[in-house]
């Protein structure tokens, strides 16, 4: 129950429809438990991808802005897990297309890689919650990017 409280209603332009109602006292019915309104303060790399596929699920009937922020971090969910793997396949190419310098080479070779990876990971990510590029391009675009990269130097310089 809700005390004392003002409903406004809204048009699609999110102007007032009508004059305000008051109530002194208003049940309103919920679908909604307070454990959902708790957790809307998510941060989603808190959630595993049951739960934030529950709540995109949720708020694909209320805001579609939200919604495809949400989408994005879903999909990245699924995309995280291989970025060793890319970052790796990616050092080895540059690993194997450079003779030259040693260890130290090497390793700054692979923190530059590892920074323009995360960059162009963050630069999909914005796009995307931005609402420029899908959702799952947003997360995977990155992955796809220079696990093309990185296959093609191996390839390249195998044979």
């Amino acid at each position: 129950a809700f005390y004392n409280c003002i409903i406004h209603n809204l048009d699609k332009n999110e102007e007032l429809a009508e004059k305000p109602q008051f109530y002194a006292k208003k049940i309103i019915p919920l679908k909604e438990t307070p454990r959902d309104f708790y957790r809307g303060q998510f941060q989603a790399d808190l959630m595993n991808f049951s739960q934030l596929y529950e709540y995109v699920k949720k708020f694909s009937r209320v805001d579609k802005k939200i919604t495809r922020r949400l989408a994005v971090d879903l999909y990245y969910k699924t995309a995280y897990p291989f970025i060793s793997f890319i970052v790796v396949l990616l050092g080895a190419g540059f690993g194997l297309f450079s003779r030259r310098g040693g260890t130290l080479w090497g390793i700054g070779t692979g923190i530059i890689i590892s920074f323009v990876y995360y960059s162009v990971m963050a630069i999909c990510l914005a796009l995307g919650k931005g609402g420029w590029l899908a959702p799952a391009v947003a997360a995977w675009g990155a992955n796809i990017l220079f696990l093309g990269v990185g296959t093609a130097l191996v390839v390249k310089l195998t044979h």
